[in-house]
């Protein structure tokens, strides 16, 4: 023991959520809608009652920033940067014990989106034989290695 003062948990907040995830594992704690609502599947069938289904995933289309670090303080960590994607998902499956951090290029239409592919927010339109390529770099960090 060290007497460093360790997070009980990391916290990432969006507009519509809250989520809660372990500093000793990828495990998602919890996962509430900006009125406190549960959004985790507890196992019981009455859980679903009055609900929509789970989000897949907290996806970032906003970003300021194009790299994210992920680790406990005083632990290894890893930093993704992905200088060419425009937007980020992080998502696990309750009880998985991973987290699933991946810079995005498009995403999953939104609900009610009835246009043509080529509107679909998130898209990229390539002339027909184009091709592109993204650029994502992972890197381990050691534990007393900045993180920026």
């Amino acid at each position: 023991m060290t007497g460093e003062i360790q997070p009980a948990s990391i916290v990432i907040r969006s507009e519509r959520l809250v989520a809660e995830i372990s500093p000793h594992g990828a495990e998602l704690i919890r996962l509430q809608d900006r009125d406190g609502k549960d959004l985790l599947w507890n196992g019981c069938e009455k859980w679903w009652t009055g609900r929509a289904p789970l989000p897949s995933a907290l996806i970032f289309d906003q970003l300021k920033s194009r790299a994210v670090n992920f680790g406990v303080p005083g632990e290894p960590s890893i930093r993704i940067r992905f200088p060419d994607l425009p937007h980020l998902g992080v998502w696990t499956k309750p009880g998985a014990g991973f987290l699933c951090i991946e810079p995005w290029q498009g995403y999953a239409a939104p609900l009610g989106f009835a246009g043509e592919l080529k509107d679909k927010p998130g898209g990229l339109l390539l002339a027909a034989n184009a091709s592109t390529e993204f650029t994502i770099e992972i890197c381990l960090l050691g534990a007393n290695e900045p993180s920026a």
